[in-house]
C-alpha cells in the first residue's frame, strides 16, 4: 500500500531562513574559461545557408561550414530547425564566475550571492557557472538587477547539475533580481551547458529524459512533498529554459512571491522546459492566497512539455495584461484524481485572470477528472480595466476529460471579454461518478455566476451530439444576455498524432492513473483495476495483467507487468489537422 499524502503547505515550497552553509567566496576576481573552451576555438552554427553540395544527411541545408564541435550540428536531421537552435543564443562570454562548491551533497546555500562574492561586478558579469555534481539543494538569493537585453546567464559547467533525491525540504530556489536566465542549454558558442547533456537540442525529444544540463529530480521521495524549482523573492524579467524537473511530491515549478502585492512578475519567459511525473501541479504560477498578491504580466510561456501530473498540468493565477501561453503540450493530467491531496484539484488546467488582455492558444491539453479548463475571473477593483480587454482562448486541442470541457466563473468585469474560439473538445467520457456522487450535466462549457461578463464562443467543435455547448440554452449559436455564440458545431475530431509518446496510440488515456488502494475523496471506496489498466508508481508504468484491487504493482509482477519508459516525443506528426498546434518544432 502506498502512504496517504498529507496536507501541504499552501505555498507549495519552503525556503531556509536560518541555516548557513555558505561556500567561501573566490580568492581572485572572476576569470575566463580555460583556453580549451575559449570562444576563438569553438566552431559554431551560424544559421546562414551555404551553397555547399546537397548532403542527404544535412536536411536543413546549412552545409559543412555549420558543423559544431564533435561532428554534425544538432539540427542536421531536421529541416525545420534554425541554426540558432544549436549555438549562439548569447555572445561568447568574457566575464564569468564559477561558484565555489566544496561538496554538492551538502548543498549550495547562497541567500545573498552578491554579498558572497563582493569582488564581482554583478552589473557586467555574463556567466554564473554552477559546477557539475549531485546537489542536495541549491539556493541562490539576491540576484542582481540587470537589463534582460544583456542578461546574467546561470548555467551548468563540466557536466550535469542534478538537484534532489538526497532528503532535503526544498530543491532549487532562486530569489530576487531581474534580467537573469537559468538554463541547461548546451551552446558551444555561448558556452552554456554541456555536450553530454543537450536535452532536446535539435529536436531529439525522445532521447532527452535525464539528459538536461540542469535536472531537478527528487526521485519520488515524498518525505516533504515539495516542489522542484521555486522562483520568488521579488524576481522579475527572468527566463527559464532547457530544464528538466521530475520526481516531485508536489509541483514541478512554482513562480510567486507570496503576500506582496507590489512584487509583480513582469516579462518573464518560460520555454523549452520538460516537467513530468509530479505528485501535484506541473506548473504553479501566481499565488492562490488571499490578497494582497502580485500580478503576473507579460509572461511568455511556450514550447514546454508538461506530462503526467497528479493534479493540474497548468495552474496559473493573478494574470494581468500581456500574458501569452502558447504551443505547449500538457498531457496526462489529474492522474491522482482518485486520491488527490485535497478535492477539486483534478482539472487539466486552472486559469485565474485579474484584468487585461491575454492569449492562450495552440496548446494541447489532455487529461482531467473535472474540467479540462477551470477558468476564473479574479477581479481586484484597484487593478482597473479598459474597454476592449480580451482574454482569448483559441486554437487549443482539449481531450480526455471525465466531466466537462470547461467551467467559467468567478469575479467578473463587464468591460472585458472572454473569447473562446476554434477550440476542439474530444474524447470526453463521463467518469466522475466513479468517485463522487455526481451526474453528467451534458455541457461542454459550464457557466457559473458570471453576471453580465461578456463571453463569446466562436467556431468551437466537440464530438458528442448529446452535449450542449453551455448551460444557457440548446442553441449554441445565438445570444443569451452577454453570452454570444457563432459557428459552434458538433463534428468529428481525430486523435492528436504524437510523434512518439511511448504508449500505444490506440490506448485510452483515461485508463492511466496513479496507483492507489482506495479513493481519498468522494465515497472513500477501494479501487478496482481492470485488465489492461495502467497504474503509475514513482514514475514507472505498470499494466494490469488481470483485474485486481489492493495489489501494489512493484511487489506483484504476476499481476502487473512493467511497461517501457515513455518516450515523451510529443511533437505533432506533420500533414494532419493539427499542424501548428503543440510544440513549435516539428519532425519531417
Amino acid at each position: 500500500m502506498t502512504p496517504r499524502r498529507r496536507p501541504l503547505s499552501p505555498h507549495g515550497w519552503m525556503v531556509v531562513t536560518s541555516m548557513w552553509l555558505a561556500c567561501s567566496p573566490p580568492s581572485s576576481p572572476p576569470r575566463d574559461l580555460d583556453s580549451t573552451d575559449s570562444p576563438s576555438e569553438v566552431v559554431v552554427e551560424t544559421g546562414t545557408e551555404t551553397t555547399a553540395p546537397v548532403d542527404p544527411n544535412d536536411l536543413d541545408g546549412d552545409g559543412d561550414q555549420a558543423e559544431a564541435v564533435g561532428g554534425r550540428d544538432c539540427n542536421d536531421l531536421d529541416d525545420q530547425v534554425r541554426g540558432d537552435d544549436c549555438a549562439g543564443n548569447w555572445p561568447s562570454p568574457t566575464l564569468t564566475l564559477t561558484l565555489n562548491v566544496d561538496d554538492p551533497a551538502i548543498g549550495l546555500y547562497l541567500p545573498d550571492v552578491q554579498a558572497s562574492y563582493p569582488e564581482v561586478d554583478w552589473s557586467t558579469l555574463e556567466r554564473l557557472y554552477i559546477p557539475a555534481g549531485h546537489y542536495k539543494f541549491i539556493k541562490l538569493g539576491n540576484l542582481p538587477n540587470r537589463d534582460a537585453a544583456s542578461p546574467l546567464v546561470i548555467t551548468n559547467l563540466g557536466g550535469q547539475v542534478r538537484v534532489g533525491g538526497l532528503g532535503h525540504y526544498y530543491m532549487l530556489v532562486v530569489e530576487g533580481g531581474t534580467g537573469w536566465v537559468l538554463t541547461g542549454r548546451y551552446d558551444p558558442e555561448a558556452l552554456t551547458g554541456d555536450p553530454d547533456f543537450p536535452g532536446h537540442r535539435g529536436n531529439l525529444y525522445a532521447d532527452s529524459p535525464g539528459r538536461y544540463g540542469i535536472a531537478v529530480d527528487d526521485a519520488f521521495d515524498n518525505t516533504y512533498d515539495i516542489s522542484g524549482i521555486g522562483i520568488g523573492g521579488g524576481a522579475s524579467e527572468f527566463e527559464l529554459e532547457f530544464l528538466e524537473v521530475t520526481g516531485m511530491g508536489f509541483a514541478g515549478i512554482v513562480l510567486k512571491t507570496d503576500n506582496d502585492g507590489d512584487a509583480t512578475m513582469v516579462d518573464c519567459k518560460l520555454h523549452d522546459l520538460y516537467i513530468h511525473d509530479t505528485g501535484s501541479e506541473g506548473v504553479y504560477i501566481g499565488s492562490t492566497q488571499t490578497q494582497p498578491q502580485h500580478r503576473i504580466e507579460g509572461m511568455a510561456f511556450y514550447n514546454n512539455r508538461i506530462l503526467r501530473t497528479g493534479t493540474e498540468l497548468l495552474q496559473v493565477g493573478q494574470l494581468g495584461p500581456g500574458n501569452d501561453i502558447h504551443h505547449n503540450v500538457f498531457a496526462l493530467g489529474a492522474l491522482d484524481w482518485k486520491a488527490p491531496f485535497q478535492p477539486w484539484q483534478d482539472n487539466a488546467s486552472q486559469v485565474g485572470v485579474r484584468h487585461g488582455s491575454a492569449d492562450i492558444h495552440h496548446n494541447v491539453f489532455m487529461g482531467a477528472a473535472d474540467s479540462l479548463l477551470s477558468f476564473f475571473g479574479q477581479l481586484e477593483i484597484e487593478d482597473g480595466t479598459l474597454p476592449g480587454d480580451v482574454v482569448h482562448v483559441h486554437d487549443n486541442y482539449y481531450s480526455h476529460g471525465r466531466c466537462r470541457g470547461a467551467y467559467l466563473g468567478g469575479a467578473f468585469d463587464s468591460n472585458s471579454e472572454w473569447r473562446f474560439e476554434r477550440n476542439t473538445f474530444r474524447a470526453m467520457v463521463y467518469q466522475r461518478d466513479e468517485v463522487y456522487d455526481a451526474v453528467d450535466e451534458g455541457f461542454v462549457f459550464k457557466l457559473g455566476s458570471i453576471g453580465d461578463q461578456q463571453v463569446t464562443f466562436l467556431d468551437n467543435t466537440w464530438e458528442d451530439s448529446a452535449q450542449q455547448l453551455h448551460n444557457l440554452g440548446l442553441d449554441a449559436n445565438q445570444t443569451y444576455g452577454a453570452v454570444t455564440g457563432s459557428g459552434n458545431a458538433v463534428g468529428t475530431i481525430a486523435p492528436y498524432p504524437f510523434v512518439d509518446l511511448g504508449l500505444d496510440p490506440a490506448m485510452d488515456f483515461m485508463r492511466i492513473e496513479h496507483w492507489t488502494d482506495q479513493t481519498a475523496v468522494g465515497r472513500l471506496e477501494p479501487v478496482f483495476y481492470e485488465t489492461g489498466d495502467i497504474a503509475i508508481v514513482a514514475g514507472v508504468l505498470y499494466q494490469a495483467v488481470v483485474g485486481n484491487s489492493d495489489v501494489f504493482p512493484p511487489d506483484n509482477p504476476a499481476v502487473w507487468t512493467v511497461l517501457p519508459a515513455p518516450k515523451d516525443d510529443v511533437r505533432v506528426r506533420r500533414g494532419g489537422d493539427f499542424d501548428g498546434i503543440g510544440l513549435l518544432d516539428t519532425q519531417p
